[in-house]
C-alpha cells in the first residue's frame, strides 16, 4: 500500500484499517453477500431507539457495544449518550 510506518504521526495503522473494512466490503459485495457498513447499522440504530421513544419504551444501549470502533465519531451514535440498564422481561442465563 506504500504506507509510510516510520512513524505513528503519519497514521499508517488508520489507512491500513480503513482499507481492510474497504476490501471486507468490496468482497462480501462481489460474492453477492449482505454485509452492512458501520455508518448504516449507526443510523439504523439511532432509528429503533427513536421508534422505541415514540412508543413510550425506554431503549437500553452499552456505548462501547454501540459505538464501533473504527471511524467512531465520525458516526452518528457517538455523539450521544445511552441508558444501560436490565430490561424486563429478558432471557438470561442460567448456569447448571
Amino acid at each position: 500500500m506504500g504506507l509510510r510506518t516510520d512513524s505513528l504521526r503519519t497514521l499508517w495503522k488508520d489507512r491500513a484499517v480503513t482499507e481492510l473494512n474497504a476490501a471486507v466490503l468490496h468482497s462480501y459485495e462481489r460474492s453477492g453477500v449482505r454485509i452492512a457498513d458501520h455508518h448504516t447499522e449507526s443510523k439504523r440504530f439511532l432509528a429503533h431507539i427513536e421508534k422505541e421513544q415514540q412508543h413510550g419504551r425506554r431503549c437500553p444501549a452499552d456505548w462501547s457495544w454501540i459505538v464501533p470502533p473504527t471511524a467512531s465519531s465520525t458516526t452518528d451514535v457517538f455523539h450521544r449518550l445511552y441508558d444501560d440498564f436490565d430490561a424486563s422481561p429478558s432471557f438470561r442465563h442460567h448456569d447448571g
